[in-house]
Formats: C-alpha cells, structure tokens, sequence
C-alpha cells in the first residue's frame, strides 16, 4: 500500500515534467502542420506556373523554327531572282547589241529590200506578219522613231525631243506625271500617254509582236479603243518607212499635175471625194479658184444642206490656192499631214492624194519595189527578178542588160521573146520620179522594145 502510495507521489511530481517535456514537440508539431498547408498550395501554383512558361517556350521556340524556315526560303527566292534578273538584263543587252548591229547602214538597206520583196502591208496574214517582224523590225525602225509609238505623231515627237525624250529608251524611263506636263504645257492635253511608256519599253527591247498585240488594243494610244485588227501602227510604219527610205534620194516629181488635172477636178484635193465633187460643181464651185475664195462656214452650210456634216473642209480651200497657183509641191507637203482634209499625225511617208491620183492615171504607182510599172515586165518575170535579188527600180536602174539577159535566159526558152535592154532605163526614170520622160519614153516602146 505504501509502495503505492510513493508511486502516486512520485507520478504526480513527473507528470509537470513530463507535460513540460513533451508540449515544446507538440507545439513544433502543430507549427509544421499549420505552416505547411500554405507551403504547399503555393508551391502548387509554382508548379502551374512553371508548365505554362515551359508550354510558352515550347510555342516560341517552334514559331522560332518556322520563322528560320521562312527565312531561308525568303532567301533562296531572293538568290533565284537575283539570277532571274542577271540573266534578263543579259538578254537585253544581247537584244540592244543586236539592234545596233541590225541598225547599221548595209543591214537597215538589206531589210528594207528584204521586207518589201515580200510584198506589200495588206498581202500578208497575221502569222507572216509575226515572223517579219522577228526578222525585220529591229534594222528597218529606229530607236529615235518615236511615232511608233500607237498615239505619237510628229508634232508630239518633236516636242518630246525638244524635251529631252529622244529614243524608246528614255521615253520608257520617263514617268507618266512628267509626260502629261509636258503635254499640258504645249496645250496637248487631250492626248493620253499612259500606254507610251510601255510600248517604248517593248520596242526598246525588241518585241515587236508584244508591242503589235498591245497596240492592237489601243486607238490614239488610249488602253482597250481599239478595233482588234490589223494592221497596226508598227506595221504601217515599218513597211512604208522601207518604201521610203529604198526611194530615198529620188528627184522631185517633174509632173505637170495641171496638164493631167481639169481646174474642176476637185477630187485632187484631200478629203474630196466624186460625190462631193459633183456637189461643189452644181452649186457653182467650178474651179480650184473659186474652190480657194470660198469660206469654210459656207462650204460647212452647204455639206449640211446635203446631209454631209460629217465632212471636213477646214483644208479644201487651202488645198486650191495651191493647186490653182500650181505649187504642186506644196500641195503635195500638205496633203502628207492631212487624212480626210483634217490635221492628222499619219507622217510624210504616207504618199500625198495628188501624187496617187497622178500616177494612176499614168499606170504608175509610188511603190519602189513594184517592177511591173516598166514596160515589158509582168508577174513571172518580177517574180524572177526579185528571186535573183533585184527588188527595187534602183536595183533594176544598175543591173547591166547582159545580167538581166542571163537571168531570162536561164529560167526557160518561155522567157527567151522577152527583151530587157530598156528595163534599166526605164527603172532610172522610175527611181528619179521622172513620170513624164517615163510616160513618153514608153509611149515609143513596143513590149518594152524600142
């Protein structure tokens, strides 16, 4: 009992102790246990933290690849155009050295025969057109040519010269502000260059079928006017530039156009055709005289009253003047600028209504390469001449009667009544536009014998 007792003594002395003892451990307990909780939801949002920047890293470092990717594709394009460019601009300088080489004197005569041997503008089909001008083109026209260009005439080519616009090059160069300047500083406004400096650039490099197709489309040179068809300005120009520049050096006509022509014969006047003519001759307009005294405003009146207002006389009474002085000459100058009486930028190469009434009524024509005008050649034999390379009355003006001879002689005993001794002859007087002398000259011949 006493021992028990001792040990609840002693047990109630411990148990301060022991609770002392303990309650450090249980506090540290409770601490940590508290305390963690928080621990562990922000290391929780740590965490989610963490995967989304890793989800971000991954997104940008695939976008960076891509990027990378892009870019080195951007850079191969980059080369591939760099040599794209290279070798263009090498064709270009193939095709302007070309030019050069094709504009040379003997070429550009060469091409020019060649070009009229195949015979005139309207004998040829679309597909043979595109072939000479592949051929052709580049020697026959200028670079200095302006009005190749579909709505260039000579009055706009002389101002863009005196502009400092000299050739296709620099006209593909100038910018479409500083063309409609220019044109508004010389009252031409109502022109349209926005095609110009492409079709410059066309014939600049030589493409000549691109520029046929573009101007194909054009009227005045204004984009999608035109009527589709051929043929086109270029081709106008380049065949009747040859016939000029291979008749090049001719006399001035010695015709008496007064002695050919009645004084009531207006239809020599440009823009007069036989209707009109009969018109003026009923209402008293008799002569070119009375033609040249009449006001445009009358002459206007009248084409009204006959339901003809679309008609242009501003020019009639200018053209008699001329023609009833007898200044055929300046006629003739005059009329090269006219197209249906009226102002027209259609160039001196195109031959005067004068001129073409004059000669037909001779049996001849303006046309250089047209050998059938002498007496005693027809189509078989041109067609033989113009094989041997003789193509033009200069050509047939040189040739000695003894080639001439053997050229008959060798294409068949059918050929052997022909005799060629007044050809060349008859070429000169053809090549100086001696119509007269020619006209008398074979008024003594017998199948071109003398």
């Amino acid at each position: 009992m006493t021992m028990y007792i001792i040990l609840a003594i002693n047990w109630a002395c411990l148990w301060p102790l022991l609770v002392a003892a303990i309650l450090p451990f249980l506090l540290g307990y409770l601490f940590r246990h508290l305390a963690g909780g928080g621990n562990r939801d922000q290391e929780k949002l740590l965490k989610d933290e963490n995967k989304r920047l890793r989800e971000q890293l991954t997104t940008l470092e695939t976008d960076d690849a891509s990027l990378k990717y892009q870019l080195e594709e951007a850079d191969k394009k980059i080369i591939a155009l760099k040599e794209q460019s290279v070798k263009a601009e090498a064709e270009i300088a193939g095709l302007r050295e070309r030019m050069v080489a094709m504009n040379t004197p003997e070429h550009k005569q060469v091409a020019e025969k060649h070009l009229l041997a195949t015979g005139s503008l309207e004998d040829h089909t679309e597909e043979e057109l595109r072939v000479l001008r592949t051929q052709e083109y580049s020697a026959v026209l200028s670079p200095d040519n302006l009005q190749v260009i579909e709505g260039i005439g000579p009055k706009i080519e002389a101002m863009l010269k005196a502009k400092s616009i000299p050739n296709w090059m620099r006209l593909a160069e100038t910018s479409l502000g500083e063309l409609k300047a220019h044109l508004g500083a010389e009252k031409l406004s109502m022109h349209d260059p926005t095609t110009w400096p492409d079709q410059a650039a066309l014939a600049r490099d030589a493409k000549w079928n691109e520029l046929a197709d573009l101007q194909r489309k054009l009227d005045g040179g204004k984009l999608n006017s035109g009527d589709g068809d051929t043929p086109v300005k270029i081709d106008r120009i380049a065949f009747d530039q040859s016939v000029a520049d291979v008749g090049k050096g001719r006399a001035v006509s010695t015709l008496d156009y007064g002695n050919l022509f009645a004084a009531n014969d207006f239809q020599v006047i440009e823009g007069i055709g036989p209707k009109v003519n009969q018109i003026l001759n009923e209402n008293g307009i008799t002569s070119w005289e009375k033609l040249a005294s009449m006001e445009v405003a009358e002459l206007r009146e009248l084409l009204a009253e006959k339901k003809l207002k679309m008609m242009n006389p501003d020019s009639w009474p200018q053209q008699a003047a001329l023609a009833s002085a007898g200044k055929w000459d300046e006629l003739i100058a005059l009329q090269k600028q006219l197209d249906g009486g009226k102002s027209s930028d259609k160039g001196a190469a195109t031959a005067a209504k004068l001129e073409t009434l004059a000669l037909k009524k001779l049996g001849f024509n303006q046309d250089p390469n047209d050998l059938k005008i002498i007496e005693g050649i027809g189509p078989k034999i041109e067609k033989l001449l113009k094989a041997a390379g003789i193509i033009t009355w200069s050509d047939l003006s040189e040739a000695s009667v003894e080639s001439l001879q053997t050229i008959l002689t060798d294409s068949g005993s059918r050929f052997r009544l022909a005799q060629p001794n007044t050809w060349p002859k008859q070429a000169k007087l053809a090549m100086n536009a001696d119509w007269d002398a020619l006209k008398k000259y074979q008024d003594e011949l017998q199948g071109g014998r003398e």
